[in-house]
């Protein structure tokens, strides 16, 4: 997933009009197939191909947008793993496992609810969270804890996994 923008959003953010974007994008400007502007691939194309004077002040626009962009991926991958990371640092800290996807889920919640507060403030479209547990079909619980859910002995110890 990465951030996109419909065509008239995407031509506000770089400061032209939606008719010049139809320009561009008879140009080679690259368009999702649900008509969406990839954030980063659009930028990139319009830092590359538009290099005369006058496109000085839409290039810029296009660097903080593609940083924008950059920072919004990135978000999404850190939130996506955050769960993953608690369930395999729970643990060592010993956390039984019935209440380890509780506050997986809740962590995600918080942290993602005050990322998109700051995302608001910057005009950038909020994240949207993982469904709730969908991460934890990934995770080794039998590795982490003992079938009643209490922390393997290794993990209480804080040794990893075997």
């Amino acid at each position: 997933m990465s951030l996109a923008f419909s065509r008239t959003d995407f031509a506000a953010r770089l400061g032209v009009t939606k008719a010049r974007i139809s320009q561009l994008l008879g140009e080679g400007l690259p368009v999702r197939d649900d008509g969406r502007i990839d954030a980063m691939a659009g930028c990139g194309w319009v830092l590359e191909n538009l290099t005369d004077r006058k496109a000085g002040p839409t290039r810029d626009n296009a660097r903080v947008v593609m940083a924008q962009a950059y920072g919004w991926n990135v978000t999404v991958g850190v939130l996506a793993r955050l769960p993953e990371a608690v369930a395999l640092a729970a643990p060592s800290a010993g956390v039984h496992r019935d209440k380890v996807e509780l506050l997986a889920n809740f962590a995600l919640l918080i942290l993602a609810t005050d990322i998109n507060e700051d995302f608001a403030a910057l005009d950038i479209p909020e994240v949207r969270l993982p469904q709730p547990g969908a991460w934890a079909n990934g995770i080794a619980w039998d590795r982490l804890y003992e079938p009643d859910g209490a922390p393997c002995a290794a993990m209480a110890l804080g040794l990893p996994p075997t």
